[in-house]
């Protein structure tokens, strides 16, 4: 039984602590991903901003038969008004948001195939954690890019693209998660006080 709260508390005193410094961070973060172009991204830091446009969504991962998340292809604003627009992956699991995301993906198809401007955009803010993008991610986001274009190569288009992910984070979750992990730590360290 000792081991038990042992590993409780040890077990909720990382992860609270792990918790907490991430949500300090998201929540505290003023880095737009808008501004910034790929170099200037890093594994780990934390940013946000308003996602504007949609291109399309290039993959999704399943768990238990459902689609758990999706990842879009989101214009970084700032870069059109250079010489090289970029494009970086949002990656978002959670379903509210993934209907946000649908939406003003159709917008922006309505838009460029039709010309058709909706009377108000359904862009969102997103607060997310950066990842370098999977290698297999990777791959098919520049399958998308290359697609009927026989002649194509990646160094044809690896300027565009911004070899990274921003995977949407909750505070709300973020802090339940906190706060869960906290209270393993105080049942275990009250488990091996008794």
């Amino acid at each position: 039984m000792v081991i038990f709260f042992v590993f409780l508390l040890g077990f909720g005193l990382f992860f609270s602590i792990s918790s907490a410094v991430d949500l300090a961070k998201a929540s505290k973060t003023d880095v737009d991903f808008n501004s910034l172009n790929s170099s200037e991204f890093k594994d780990g830091m934390f940013v946000k901003g308003i996602v504007y446009e949609i291109y399309d969504e290039y993959a999704y991962e399943t768990t238990d038969s459902r689609v758990s998340n999706r990842y879009y292809i989101v214009p970084l604003f700032d870069s059109f008004d250079t010489e090289v627009p970029q494009y970086v992956t949002v990656s978002i699991g959670n379903s509210e948001l993934q209907k946000k995301a649908d939406s003003l993906m159709k917008q922006t198809w309505d838009y460029y195939d039709y010309g058709t401007e909706p009377a108000v955009w359904d862009e969102f803010e997103v607060v997310g954690e950066v990842k370098a993008l999977d290698v297999e991610l990777l791959g098919y986001l520049y399958e998308w890019f290359m697609y009927g274009d026989p002649t194509a190569t990646r160094e044809d288009y690896s300027q565009y693209i911004c070899p990274y992910e921003i995977s949407f984070v909750s505070i709300d979750g973020m802090r339940t998660g906190a706060i869960v992990f906290g209270v393993m730590a105080l049942v275990g360290a009250i488990g091996l006080s008794v």
